[in-house]
């Protein structure tokens, strides 16, 4: 009797499956382009392409299959052509040999490739905006994990216009491991733990807008991990290099961009989260174009 009910239940759970036939849309492959420009840097552009959701991907580095090798980077100044980038095989991306950002002018980058509708993105270089004033108070305070933290004051005047702006606190080995703030002018995304109770942002993305500091002096007071402050060896120099301070002054579409990858990066890997499209502006294709205006300040404890 035994016997016969197991075979009833399992005849009754295999009866339950079903084959279900997903029809994925087909979707045309189109042209990505990558390219952010600070001023007086050398244009270059990251193009690949889009794949289908069904296609295999090789992960391989001597087979990368959205690569597009055969493209033709256009580079317009004010609406006028001024370049064609190369194709650069070393760092596998379109690069000038000779022609830089400016101040005062818009940029339109514009990629053709064969089998591909051209696919194109717009900017214009904001101003220039650099800190007036930046004070270091080292070992001001201990973390929740007990790491003595330095205060960095970071003090500018913002344009009587709507701005945005990326701080990033940089060293040779990249952005800080941790950087807090109490001030609610910092976009609560980028966090390094969602459940870290001292707020801990990555050093490389900090965004701000000036909506309640518009044109005036602001003063933000930021809290590092002090060790970060310390020089780095440079590998190829031998030579110790101290800490900077990037303040990038960037447009709408380049901050919610930036803020889109926070988002993503902050729930990957989180199968309950709510999934993030992240921000494009390219016209007939993905990615996202910018130029923008940066200053660079040397951190000195």
């Amino acid at each position: 009797m035994k016997q016969i009910t197991a075979i009833f239940i399992l005849s009754l759970l295999f009866s339950c499956e079903r084959t279900i036939e997903i029809n994925v849309p087909e979707e045309t492959s189109r042209l990505v382009i990558n390219a952010q420009w600070p001023q007086n840097r050398l244009f270059f552009a990251y193009v690949s392409k889009s794949l289908p959701v069904t296609e295999a991907v090789s992960y391989s580095s001597a087979e990368n299959r959205y690569l597009v090798k055969n493209a033709l980077v256009v580079i317009k100044e004010n609406s006028k052509t001024i370049d064609t980038l190369k194709w650069d095989s070393i760092n596998v991306r379109y690069v000038s040999s000779k022609k830089r950002t400016k101040f005062d002018s818009s940029y339109k980058v514009e990629v053709s490739a064969p089998g591909f509708t051209t696919a194109y993105g717009y900017s214009y270089m904001p101003a220039y905006i650099k800190p007036s004033k930046i004070v270091i108070k080292k070992d001001v305070r201990t973390s929740s994990d007990g790491v003595l933290q330095s205060e960095v004051d970071v003090t500018f005047t913002d344009l009587p216009t709507t701005d945005f702006y990326l701080f990033r606190f940089r060293s040779l080995q990249g952005g800080f491991s941790c950087v807090n703030t109490n001030d609610n002018v910092v976009e609560r995304t980028g966090l390094t733990s969602p459940f870290d109770t001292d707020h801990c942002f990555s050093g490389n993305k900090l965004l701000v807008k000036d909506e309640t500091f518009n044109g005036k002096e602001k003063t933000i007071v930021f809290y590092v991990n002090t060790y970060d402050l310390n020089p780095t060896d440079d590998p190829l120099t031998h030579k110790p290099v101290k800490p900077w301070l990037e303040l990038m002054h960037i447009h709408e579409d380049h901050f919610n961009y930036i803020k889109s990858v926070n988002l993503y990066d902050d729930v990957n890997g989180n199968p309950l989260a709510e999934p993030v499209n992240v921000v494009s502006n390219i016209t007939n294709g993905y990615g996202f174009f910018s130029v923008y205006a940066l200053s660079v300040d040397t951190l000195r404890l």
